[in-house]
């Protein structure tokens, strides 16, 4: 058994400093962001004013140990924002594992008060400073000075939605500087899981004709019913991050 360590010790430091080199060199990729939801401890709540109840989010396991997390809203409004900012230009590719177990019914997404989900992800981008115009710099100012930060440049979010084909793009209906896109309708299962991929630069140039600012780009989950009232529940399974193929 001595002999066989003393062989395959130098085989294992070889094949990992050879792992190393192909990722260095671009021919493996390392993942930016490996989410699988063990626990809570890489995100922050994002709560809003006006919004009196909080949905409420949790870890929890499958019955073979897989961990997941698990999300509801009853008439609330709450999200979560990973704490770790990411690149767009060097990890474009996000995918992640959904499932809808109770969803929105009949909310009209082209209206204030059908803007619910029982699921989405967001991907937003920090504010830019002094490459906005002058009046958007401005208003964001303004804003700051009424809430104490800045508000995103700008986002793009991927929604499960019971009433909008999938394929559906439009804008938001409190601002147009958030583009929305159904990647899950009325036809989907519900208590299926469904997986995504999704390439943010692609997205982004599709929905605002223009690259994504240098700005970190950050990302968020949320399940919200504030708006109609209703009662949701959703899950996600996990959430990963990458360079995508090497071309």
């Amino acid at each position: 058994m001595a002999g066989l360590d003393a062989v395959s010790r130098p085989r294992s430091i070889f094949f990992v400093a050879a792992l190393g080199w192909l990722v260095v060199n671009g021919l493996l990729q390392a993942d930016c962001l490996v989410e699988d939801f063990a626990g809570l401890d890489r995100w922050e709540p994002l709560v809003f004013a006006g919004i009196a109840r909080e949905s409420h989010y949790e870890t929890r396991r499958t019955e073979d140990g897989r961990t997941f997390l698990h999300m509801e809203s009853e008439a609330a409004g709450s999200a979560l924002v990973l704490k770790e900012p990411l690149d767009a230009s060097a990890c474009p590719v996000v995918e992640w594992r959904w499932r809808v177990e109770r969803p929105i019914v009949d909310a009209d997404p082209m209206q204030r008060s059908g803007d619910d989900y029982a699921a989405r992800i967001y991907l937003f981008f920090e504010y830019e400073g002094d490459n906005l115009p002058f009046a958007d710099r401005v208003r964001y100012r303004a804003y700051r000075m009424l809430r104490g930060d800045y508000p995103p440049h700008s986002a793009l979010t991927f929604v499960w939605s019971q009433r909008s084909p999938p394929g559906s793009s439009f804008a938001n209906p409190y601002t147009e500087r958030v583009g929305m896109r159904v990647l899950r309708g009325p036809e989907t299962p519900l208590d299926s899981w469904q997986t995504e991929r999704i390439d943010v630069l692609e997205e982004y140039r599709s929905t605002f004709g223009e690259d994504p600012p240098s700005t970190p780009m950050r990302l968020a989950i949320m399940t919200d019913s504030d708006d109609t009232g209703q009662k949701t529940r959703a899950a996600i399974d996990w959430i990963r991050v990458s360079p995508g193929p090497v071309n």
